[in-house]
């Protein structure tokens, strides 16, 4: 992991990237609109299963479509985990008793199963496989130690220590104490760029049509289409009514 050089990360057109405090965020404030295509991927939420004999619970994936039909509610490219997924509280994403889930979708990160998946797709769209991955991790997280040296990279609301590091290197966690990828990863040839905000429960990625196709068609991964103008809060969704106490879309994150 080289902490001391980022290559060209100055000719990248960060300043397109759109900020504007008094609007909703958009996917353009994560992933600079320079693409042909975009897709969202929604991170899985988990059921745990009994064990058959003594021992831990076994815990295992459940895609926001299952929830979304047990809920008769719609997945669609603005859908908000909240509005499918009937929580009870809005901010911990807590599971109401009668749902089909336990815990929900990682924030802030990829889960690494999927990082990996992903990085396998997206390699296939990468001009020169051998050079170094360029990485952003959000400096505000306490457990994971900052280099002085390192580049940083802002964008609206957010600060990232940068890195360059083999693109394989995104399945492993940054931090020992927990699973967190990196935020941000693009190649050295800007011809794709994956994005997760530290409050979401998506990732977004931008890259070529085809290559977004491909994101779109792997089995393995729960995603759909998304556009640059696409709001990315929980106020996104009015396909799905809210719920619960939380209700009133006007009081929630844009």
């Amino acid at each position: 992991m080289n902490l001391d050089h980022l290559p060209a990360a100055s000719q990248w057109p960060w300043n397109l990237l759109v900020h504007d405090p008094t609007a909703a965020l958009t996917l353009s404030s994560l992933i600079p609109p320079v693409f042909a295509s975009y897709a969202r991927i929604f991170h899985p939420a988990y059921t745990a299963q009994a064990p058959i004999t003594s021992g831990d619970s076994v815990r295992s994936t459940i895609m926001w479509g299952a929830i979304a039909r047990s809920n008769d509610r719609k997945v669609h490219r603005l859908a908000q985990f909240p509005n499918i997924a009937k929580v009870k509280d809005l901010f911990d994403l807590v599971a109401s008793t009668d749902q089909i889930w336990d815990e929900p979708p990682a924030q802030g990160t990829l889960p690494l199963d999927l990082a990996r998946v992903l990085a396998d797709v997206l390699e296939d769209f990468t001009t020169n496989v051998s050079a170094p991955c360029n990485f952003g991790v959000w400096t505000g997280y306490s457990d994971i130690k900052l280099s002085a040296n390192a580049p940083r990279l802002c964008r609206p609301g957010r600060e990232y220590q940068c890195y360059s590091a083999p693109l394989k290197e995104v399945q492993k966690s940054v931090t020992p104490f927990r699973e967190q990828i990196a935020n941000l990863w693009w190649p050295t040839d800007y011809a794709w760029m994956v994005a997760t905000d530290i409050d979401h429960v998506s990732t977004y990625v931008g890259g070529s049509a085809a290559c977004i196709q491909a994101l779109i068609d792997c089995a393995h991964i729960e995603a759909a289409p998304s556009q640059q103008g696409d709001r990315i809060g929980y106020a996104a969704d009015t396909v799905n009514s809210p719920w619960g106490p939380d209700s009133d879309h006007h009081s929630w994150p844009n």
